[in-house]
């Protein structure tokens, strides 16, 4: 706002899904420049400034209004803007989803505009000089509404998940529950149950935090775009869920499950949406801890609660402190999303210092290492800093064959949103980087999801069943590659001398009248 009152920008595209919020973002910022009642029904929007710039506001750029057509309604946002800064000076500002932008674009022909949107859209690269000051895109795609990363790393609360739950609960929380506490079936219904847990300070902060945690493993994953209407309703049916009151009174011997179950039961009644579906697979009650087991059981008997242990591991994620889990468990972490050990390392990877960045690009390289079996004198190579690819036969044998890669060569760096403007940022995929000797780089990018099975590889877990097969496609094609880089030189190791370590490759020399080739063998570790 600060930068389009002050005229340095003239042109706002914002960008993003159905549902992600362009619309109320425009609505805001319409409020401080003199527009409060900028209603939705209406598309186009014209005002004058106090210093006389005309301001044009267009809530929708794939839909008509009136008698106007979509185009003409972007042409008369865009066209001012073709070939640089419009005179007199304008303010426009348009929302519109990626793929009609880039209809608009191929259809306006070549210009300074066009050319640095589309490279904006495609995910150019945009060189220095190429950028125009007076416009600003913003993708809301790359916005996290989950939290940041630096709330993530700091562990805090998200201030957009907290500031929803707020205005879910209502403005005054106890006037609108009062009539609750009278009610007859206040004891099953599950809306008085989520609003009575968070009424309590300290375990709603914990509420809001573990569930924050569960949808930003969500965003990490990067199947879902978490948009402001998905999370609204995600968040709507794990504290209310589905029943109305009158639901209750007509039938006595409806009781709804709590919110925890809600949460990620996947039979939970009419469960539907993809954050809902995802956090399916995210449910604490999928892995087990006998220690933690055993003391929640233990604890549910003298309460006289019936609940399952799954049910159990789900509220007690939500509701337990990090204290009281590590009291019952006898131990750090004993509770926590399923595969989610990783996600806040995920989280960390933009942030790291360059130590702590070697030893989880080390960690990760021993992963890729571990994925076929290896001796355990081959993996010690990565203590000499080196990384080793194993090559499979064609045909069943007992020696091991494999080329092997500088540890230094490898770096990681997460992926960065591409607008310069500020927003909420979450990686959701991070790029492990291998730098050849002529220069060339060869790149896989990881999502969460194989980021994590690499580290539990790297910590000796061991993969079974055919879930990972398309987690691990790119990450076939990537050793591949590297592994040709080299093509005269491999390593091997063979039961009968188990100490030891060859090395094979081809000695090119020059001869009279030619050249030469021999391949040579030789041991090069022992022990």
């Amino acid at each position: 706002a600060d930068e389009l009152r002050a005229g340095k920008a003239q042109l706002v595209i914002l960008c993003g899904n159905a549902g992600d919020g362009k619309t109320a973002f425009l609505q805001k910022l319409a409020e401080k420049f003199g527009l409060p009642n900028v209603y939705s029904a209406q598309r186009l929007w014209k005002h004058t400034l106090p210093d006389g710039r005309r301001m044009l506001l267009n809530l929708d750029g794939a839909a008509a209004w009136g008698a106007r057509s979509a185009d003409d309604l972007m042409d008369e946002v865009m066209q001012p803007f073709r070939d640089g800064r419009p005179q007199p000076e304008l303010l426009h500002l348009v929302a519109v989803n990626n793929g009609r932008l880039l209809e608009w674009i191929e259809r306006s022909g070549e210009s300074r505009l066009t050319n640095y949107l589309r490279s904006v859209l495609l995910g150019d690269e945009i060189e220095s000089g190429e950028e125009i000051a007076h416009v600003r895109y913003i993708d809301l795609n790359e916005r996290s509404l989950v939290g940041s990363a630096d709330e993530a790393n700091a562990d805090e609360v998200p201030r957009f998940i907290d500031e929803l739950i707020d205005r879910m609960s209502g403005a005054s929380a106890a006037q609108t529950w009062a009539p609750c506490a009278t009610c007859s079936a206040q004891a099953r219904c599950t809306a008085r149950r989520s609003m009575t847990a968070l009424e309590v300070p300290a375990r709603r902060t914990r509420i809001v935090k573990q569930l924050s945690r569960a949808l930003q493993a969500v965003h990490q994953r990067g199947r879902v775009h978490i948009t402001t209407r998905e999370l609204r309703g995600a968040l709507t049916y794990i504290f209310f869920g589905v029943h109305y009151c009158t639901d209750l009174h007509a039938d006595p011997s409806l009781e709804p499950a709590s919110y925890w179950d809600r949460a990620f039961d996947a039979e939970s009644l009419r469960r539907q949406g993809d954050v809902l579906g995802e956090l399916v697979t995210l449910d604490p009650a999928l892995d087990s801890h006998p220690i933690l087991d055993r003391e929640l059981r233990r604890m549910a008997r003298r309460e006289g609660d019936a609940a399952g242990l799954g049910s159990l591991r789900r509220r007690a994620y939500f509701e337990a402190t990090d204290d009281e889990l590590k009291k019952m468990a006898r131990s750090e972490g004993a509770l926590p999303l399923f595969r989610g050990a990783h996600y806040g390392e995920f989280a960390r990877v933009g942030e790291m210092d360059e130590h702590e960045m070697r030893v989880l690009v080390r960690k990760l390289c021993a992963g890729i290492a571990q994925l076929e079996t290896l001796p355990n004198i081959v993996l010690n190579r990565l203590d000499a800093g080196m990384v080793p690819l194993k090559i499979l036969p064609r045909t069943p044998i007992e020696s091991v064959f494999w080329v092997e890669k500088k540890l230094e060569r490898f770096s990681l760096r997460a992926e960065k949103p591409r607008t310069s403007e500020p927003i909420d940022w979450l990686p959701n995929r991070v790029a492990l980087e291998y730098t050849y000797e002529d220069g060339r780089c060869e790149t896989l990018w990881m999502s969460s999801a194989l980021f994590a099975l690499l580290l539990e590889v790297a910590e000796g877990n061991r993969l079974m069943g055919e879930a990972s097969r398309d987690t691990f496609a790119n990450l076939s094609i990537f050793t591949q590659r590297l592994a040709e880089e080299q093509a005269t030189e491999l390593f091997a190791w063979e039961p009968t001398k188990d100490r030891a370590v060859h090395r094979i490759w081809i000695d090119r020399s020059e001869v009279a009248g030619g050249g030469r080739q021999l391949l040579r063998l030789e041991e090069v570790s022992r022990g």
